[in-house]
C-alpha cells in the first residue's frame, strides 16, 4: 500500500486525537464531544481493521459507560489524577523516562532532538517525554515535507524507538490499575493502532525498496 496525502493526514489526526485525550483531564465539553458523529465514524473506521476490532469495541463500550456515568466529568478527572498524576508505584507514569529501558534525562534529550528537527517546542512546560507530546510529535513527523522514503524510515524509527520501547509496559500497568476502564481501553486501542501502523510502515518501506531495486 502506497502512502497518500489523505492517508497521512488521517493517520496524523488519529495520533493527535489520542494525544489530546491523554494530555490532561477532559472538560465537560471534551466529554460531550466523545459522543459526536465524527468520533463514531472514526471508531467504525478503526473497527473495520480486523486487528483493531476487539480493542475498538472495548473502547466503544467504555465510552458508552462513561457517557451514562453520573458526574462523569468529575469522576473521569479523578480517574486521570489517580492514574497519571500520582507517582509510581500507585500511579501509572505517562513519561517514557520512568520506564526501565531508559532514564528521564536520556528520553528528554532524544525527544528534544526530534523537536529540534521539526522546529517545534513543548508548550505548558510539559516534559518532552510525556506520551501525549510524543504522539503529537509523531503527527508532525507524518506530515513533514521530507521525501516519502525519508519520511517512512523516520516514522518507523520513531515508532519503534520512542513508543514501542515503553508503551506496552504503561498499558499493562494501566490495565491493572484503572478500575473504571476508560483510560486502559483507550491505551489498549492506542497500542494496537501503533502496532498496526508500524506493520504498515514496514510494508511501505519494503515496497519502496523493491521499487528502487527494479529501476
Amino acid at each position: 500500500m502506497i502512502r497518500t496525502d489523505n492517508l497521512a493526514r488521517e493517520r496524523a489526526n488519529i495520533y493527535r486525537w489520542f494525544a489530546y485525550l491523554l494530555f490532561q483531564e477532559l472538560s465537560v465539553t471534551d466529554i460531550a464531544s466523545l459522543n459526536s458523529p465524527e468520533l463514531q465514524q472514526l471508531l467504525r473506521g478503526l473497527k473495520s481493521i480486523p486487528e483493531l476490532r476487539l480493542p475498538a469495541d472495548l473502547f466503544r463500550r467504555k465510552l458508552k459507560a462513561l457517557i451514562n456515568r453520573p458526574d462523569n466529568h468529575l469522576e473521569l478527572a479523578a480517574d486521570y489524577a489517580e492514574l497519571f498524576l500520582m507517582a509510581p508505584p500507585s500511579g501509572v507514569s505517562p513519561y517514557a523516562g520512568h520506564y526501565p529501558h531508559s532514564s528521564p534525562a536520556e528520553e528528554r534529550i532524544r525527544m528534544n532532538q526530534w523537536l529540534s528537527h521539526l522546529k517545534q517546542q513543548t508548550g505548558n512546560n510539559e516534559a518532552s517525554d510525556h506520551l501525549a507530546v510524543q504522539l503529537a510529535v509523531l503527527a508532525l513527523l507524518i506530515e513533514s515535507p521530507d521525501s516519502q522514503s525519508t519520511s517512512l524510515f523516520s516514522q518507523h524509527e520513531y515508532i519503534r524507538d520512542r513508543l514501542l520501547s515503553w508503551l506496552p509496559g504503561m498499558v499493562k500497568l494501566c490495565l491493572q490499575r484503572d478500575k473504571f476502564g476508560f483510560y486502559s481501553s483507550l491505551l489498549r486501542l492506542l497500542k494496537s493502532y501503533i502496532l498496526q501502523d508500524e506493520q504498515y510502515l514496514t510494508e511501505c518501506i519494503q515496497l519502496s525498496s523493491s521499487s528502487m531495486q527494479t529501476l
